[in-house]
């Protein structure tokens, strides 16, 4: 994988962490800096890989961008096994609500 890749790779990481990170239209430059504290990076290698890509990436940047996509991805589909249990909860107690009722009916 080139340089560029690596790049196209962190600016895309970069762009989906923001878009979590923005609280609302016009939060975008304090989003940027709250994400970059959180990954303990420059703001300006944030700011940089989404408005003029760089040439190449330092390593910490990458390495720090792909650990919190990795956990942004983890939570994401830890919310969606955690929705998916609750739905199935509620399907039973919807089952077993109707079967009270026919019990009551009777």
């Amino acid at each position: 994988m080139g340089a560029g890749a690596l790049v196209d790779e962190a600016r895309g990481w970069a762009r989906d962490l923001l878009r979590a990170e923005t609280r609302g239209w016009g939060d975008r430059p304090q989003a940027m800096r709250r994400l970059a504290r959180r990954l303990g990076v420059p703001w300006r290698a944030i700011e940089a890989l989404l408005y003029r890509p760089p040439k190449s990436i330092g390593a910490e940047i990458y390495l720090a961008l792909a650990q919190a996509a990795r956990g942004e991805g983890e939570a994401a589909d830890d919310l969606q096994r955690r929705s998916d249990e609750i739905g199935d909860a509620i399907a039973a107690l919807r089952a077993e609500l109707a079967e009270l009722r026919q019990a009551l009916a009777r």
